[in-house]
């Protein structure tokens, strides 16, 4: 088996790669230490100060998200037993509220039955109350539901409120439903707008079934505004901050303030341009620091996330100024980075004049070669060079494609360039497989050959031989020999053709109709007529490269070759053109039409064989008549 190929590289792009190396390992040695000490303080520092927000932030927000599932699948176990009033959603929204209450963690608790027509939800208000929401059937028949808002005030006391505010398409399209209903068990979503007061939030859902139906689903969840006291309190030099961001698409969630969001999230936007969010290891240890570019000023943005109890994860970034942390190291690396790139654009200009001299003629001589590999030996010479190596391979390249140009006059080129397609060396051996043959053979040739002088005849007879090679390749046949004016070719060799019967004796017809113009058109040039009789069998026989381990041919042997020269043979005593075998008949379909002839013998082979003349395609020809017909 053929082992995996070397990855390989233009020879260009090599000469120009190795230069520049050897400048910037000279030049950059000298700038190395200084922003190798750079790099290690930025990355060590914000490390650290990502570590210390990991921390901070991941106790509460862990807590949050804990406390909300076990919301949603506390809810769906009261369900289940049913222990809530799923059908009553005013009195359903009465009983979320007692346990929005209970649990300062989450601030929401809803439910949607399974076809979104009704629904019941809570949620708590920073002055202590709860909003209820429930929906109750529309007035007029086929009108979509109402919403009902209530109060729920810290006294136990409930007020109406107008329900202006809260439409039904919002509070039915809600995307945690959707995902609640396909998860097998809670499923947390990403940050949406809450359709109750417009902020942004996360829901964790979780489907209510009964006997494997589902009923509807049940969502907790809260307002991101939660996280913005505990980011207050994280402070990062003197202007940088903490941002927490959705894992998905790194956009901001929540920051200290409106002030820090737009202050800060610009530095996280660069750094994820063009990017996914790099998330790092799932160990806090491991955070990720990239260097973005804003508005002239330098930042360093460091992400780390935490993944609690299983949860989604919660990405957040560390944003301060590079002057902040290594302002005096930055100053000495861009002085170190000006001399690089001023050296190193000198030499890129240098190799790439060289590697262009060097790379073209050999780019040149390459694509030769590569259609040399296929046979295609188109005539033309290597372009000049004046590098002395180059100059000598293209004159070898040369030589050698005018040496296979005469090769070629002495084999098949098609079948040359079928077996180079294979991909293998030719080795000595070949293969029993089922072909069909065709042999040729010029009525009255020797006749013919004595009245035109020896010139005159190789003309008139490579003419002929063309037409018979480019009819055979035409119907997807393998010339195997020339024998004088006869001529043996094969269908199924090299490659499988399941019709090669079909295949041979449509170029057999198609061979006699050229022949016949080449009569009307030599006739009229004074040359005379070939008269072609073709033998067609179909049988088993061994192909392959027949011959000696030093010199071999590819071609075919066997009784069944025999045979269909015995076939071509038997024209003469019936006065037909084309006969072939009981086997040619069956393997090559309903599609033609033929005349029994006879049932006969052939010298050298023990048995009858049964010989048909093929007429022509069916339907294009009359009927033949029954029984033997000889000439």
């Amino acid at each position: 088996m053929t082992g995996a190929r070397t990855p390989r590289i233009p020879l260009r792009l090599a000469l120009v790669a190795l230069m520049a190396g050897l400048v910037l390992l000279s030049v950059g040695g000298v700038s190395a230490v200084a922003l190798a000490a750079r790099s290690r303080s930025l990355e060590a520092t914000a490390s650290a100060l990502a570590r210390q927000a990991s921390s901070a932030l991941g106790e509460r927000v862990a807590a949050t998200l804990r406390a909300a599932q076990d919301g949603v699948t506390g809810c769906v176990d009261a369900g289940e037993r049913g222990q809530l009033p799923i059908g009553d959603p005013e009195r359903l929204a009465e009983h979320l509220a007692t346990r929005v209450r209970s649990d300062y963690r989450y601030d929401t608790l809803a439910w949607m039955a399974h076809d979104r027509r009704s629904g019941a939800g809570a949620t708590r208000r920073n002055d202590g109350s709860v909003l209820l929401l429930w929906t109750r059937p529309g007035e007029e028949p086929g009108a979509p539901p109402e919403v009902v808002a209530a109060s729920l005030r810290p006294d136990g006391t409930r007020r109406a409120e107008p329900a202006a505010g809260h439409s039904f398409d919002a509070f039915e399209q809600v995307p945690w439903f959707a995902l609640g209903a396909s998860a097998p068990g809670p499923v947390w979503t990403g940050r949406f707008r809450r359709p109750v007061d417009g902020s942004w939030g996360r829901m964790c859902a979780q489907g209510l079934r009964e006997e494997g139906r589902l009923r509807g689903v049940f969502g907790a969840g809260f307002s991101l505004a939660f996280v913005a006291d505990a980011l207050a309190a994280i402070r990062i030099g003197q202007s940088g901050g903490v941002l927490l961001l959705d894992p998905d698409s790194g956009t901001v969630q929540a920051a200290a303030s409106p002030e820090d969001q737009a202050r800060l999230g610009p530095a996280v936007t660069a750094a994820l341009a063009g990017r996914r969010p790099p998330l790092p290891g799932r160990e806090p240890s491991a955070p990720r620091v990239l260097h973005p570019a804003v508005n002239g000023v330098d930042w360093v943005v460091a992400f780390a996330h935490e993944t609690p109890l299983g949860h989604p994860p919660i990405l957040h970034a560390i944003v301060v100024p590079e002057e902040e942390l290594v302002g005096f190291l930055g100053r000495y690396a861009l002085l170190a980075g000006a001399a690089v790139l001023g050296v190193l654009g000198l030499a890129l200009a240098g190799a790439v004049r060289l590697a262009g001299r060097v790379a073209r003629p050999l780019q040149s001589i390459a694509a030769d070669l590569e259609r040399v590999g296929t046979f295609e030996l188109a005539a033309g010479e290597a372009p000049p060079s004046r590098i002395r190596e180059v100059a000598t391979l293209g004159d070898a390249a040369s030589r050698m494609k005018r040496s296979l140009r005469s090769f070629g006059r002495y084999v098949p080129t098609p079948l040359v360039r079928d077996l180079l397609a294979l991909g293998e060396e030719a080795r000595l051996g070949g293969s029993t497989r089922r072909l069909t043959l065709m042999f040729s053979d010029v009525k009255d040739f020797t006749a013919l050959s004595e009245g035109l002088a020896p010139a005159d005849l190789v003309g008139v007879l490579g003419a002929y031989l063309e037409l018979l090679t480019a009819g055979v390749a035409s119907h997807g046949g393998t010339v195997d020999k020339f024998m004088g004016d006869g001529m043996l070719a094969f269908w199924g060799a090299p490659h499988p053709d399941s019709r090669h019967a079909e295949n041979a004796c449509a170029a057999a017809l198609a061979l006699q109709e050229a022949l016949a113009a080449a009569r009307l058109r030599g006739g009229a040039a004074g040359r005379p007529p070939f008269l072609t009789r073709i033998g067609l069998h179909t049988g088993d026989v061994v192909v392959g490269n027949i011959g000696t381990p030093e010199r071999f041919a590819y071609s075919v042997i066997g009784d069944a070759v025999n045979l269909a020269a015995r076939i071509e043979a038997l024209n003469k005593r019936y006065g037909t053109w084309i006969l072939a075998s009981r086997e040619t008949v069956e393997a090559a379909g309903p599609g033609y039409a033929w005349r029994n002839l006879d049932r006969t013998t052939v010298a050298g082979r023990a048995g009858v064989v049964e010989v048909h003349e093929l007429l022509g395609k069916r339907g294009y020809v009359a009927a033949p008549p029954r029984g033997p017909e000889r000439a």
